[in-house]
């Protein structure tokens, strides 16, 4: 766990009353002294190398998220592709369906 997130933990638990937004804490952590911040960061390295002592063995794993494409508009143009996403928004319908719906002259 890194510093400013045991300065956020801890700022929360003695503020139980208040909800603080993270730009808040943010601006509370900024706004203290580099002296102030060291307990922290003391905390911080004394909890990891607990955690090392504690688990030997252990190989961090990072996992790579792959994005979904859309399949519909992976070969459309970035502005062709665009203002079919804004005419759904506005409309709720693709512009497919409502070629379709065209109304019939008698």
């Amino acid at each position: 766990m890194n510093a400013f997130l045991i300065f956020s933990r801890l700022y929360r638990q003695k503020n139980p009353g208040n909800r603080f937004t993270p730009e808040e804490i943010g601006l509370k952590w900024r706004s203290m002294s580099a002296r102030e911040r060291e307990r922290y960061f003391e905390d911080s390295n004394r909890i990891k190398n607990q955690f090392k002592l504690e688990n030997p063995n252990f190989k961090e794993k990072r996992i790579r998220l792959v994005r979904r494409k859309n399949k519909k508009f992976m070969n459309s143009s970035p502005e062709k592709m665009q203002d079919e996403q804004l005419f759904k928004e506005y409309t709720n319908k693709s512009p497919e369906k409502m070629q379709e719906k065209k109304p019939t002259n008698p």
